[in-house]
């Protein structure tokens, strides 16, 4: 992770227990997670959450990943979002930017790249992330975003992504419009 992040031994000791075969030990894992977590604890959480089976120690870490308020959580979530080995759950990492109240203006390109690379649901949670954006924005993000969209929507496609990816190219020449 390129951000160095301090973990108090409760949370060292925390991410040790998430790990653990034992569900029991990992659920106690998770609650000092939940209680003394920082974006540190997002990868691996991420990498929990792919491995395990169990829907509902997964819930759990979806809810702990909505409730991060911690500055700390942006850059690690947005990084997430380009990394293959979290492609399938970047809708849950876009539903936990947004839940948390992190709307990463500078990463708009990201975010949309995760719109159109993702299933339906992924759609829906970046238009949330993206409509939610504030600036300022850096013209390349948007130029970057913009040509993604038009990418995606110049193949013929009945995909109901489509229409979402539509109301986001309308954003996008919104977003540019205010800048110029």
């Amino acid at each position: 992770m390129s951000m160095e992040m301090k973990q108090s031994k409760k949370l060292k000791d925390a991410m040790v227990q998430l790990f653990s075969t034992d569900r029991t030990t990992a659920m106690t894992g998770l609650k000092t997670i939940r209680e003394e977590g920082n974006g540190s604890v997002i990868h691996p959480l991420l990498d929990v959450y792919t491995a395990s089976g169990d829907a509902d120690f997964q819930e759990e870490i979806r809810d702990i990943m909505s409730c991060l308020k911690s500055d700390t959580v942006v850059e690690p979530l947005v990084e997430a979002l380009g990394i293959e080995k979290y492609k399938e759950d970047r809708a849950l990492i876009l539903y936990s930017l947004w839940s948390s109240g992190f709307y990463p203006s500078e990463a708009i390109d990201k975010v949309t790249r995760a719109a159109v690379e993702g299933d339906y649901m992924c759609a829906v949670e970046a238009l949330t992330v993206i409509e939610n954006m504030e600036g300022p924005f850096q013209y390349d993000s948007i130029e970057e975003a913009s040509a993604i969209v038009d990418e995606y929507l110049g193949e013929d496609s009945d995909d109901p992504i489509v229409a979402l990816i539509e109301n986001l190219r309308e954003l996008l020449t919104d977003f540019r419009a205010n800048m110029e």
